[in-house]
């Protein structure tokens, strides 16, 4: 008999246990850090899939769910740059692989990531990567 009451209370407590930390186990966040993780990498998962299209602050943030100036400074005080500066990365990132793997003309570059003037787009390649989106290209790869 004490066996089965043994069995019972390790049931019981695995029980309890399991209704209370079931969001957990469904794979629901319900903590505000888990809230504003799902909203950044939303916001950069927004990003990518649009780096060629022309998006402002605004409409990142209206995919997100928050006002604009909410966002600016949610997403600055958790990455560390603004919306703008990470987008720009992104873009440039991007850019560079272009430049890597493609024989595509830098202006079908920068059309292709979202900027319209490629000499706007060569002076923030110039400014994030420390070299010319022509230098860039030619310099040994390896």
């Amino acid at each position: 008999m004490s066996i089965n009451l043994e069995f019972a209370c390790i049931h019981l407590q695995y029980f309890l246990s399991s209704t209370y930390y079931l969001s957990q186990f469904r794979g629901e966040y319900t903590g505000e850090e888990d809230k504003s993780r799902d909203v950044i990498t939303y916001a950069i998962h927004f990003m990518r899939e649009n780096l060629g299209k022309k998006i402002l602050v605004d409409d990142i943030a209206r995919a997100a769910g928050l006002s604009t100036t909410y966002f600016s400074t949610f997403f600055q005080k958790q990455t560390g740059s603004s919306p703008i500066s990470y987008l720009n990365n992104l873009r440039i990132q991007q850019g560079c692989q272009y430049l890597d793997f493609t024989d595509l003309k830098i202006n079908q570059i920068c059309h292709k990531i979202g900027y319209e003037d490629p000499y706007y787009f060569s002076r923030i390649f110039t400014k994030i990567m420390g070299m010319a989106p022509k230098e860039y290209r030619k310099r040994e790869k390896g």
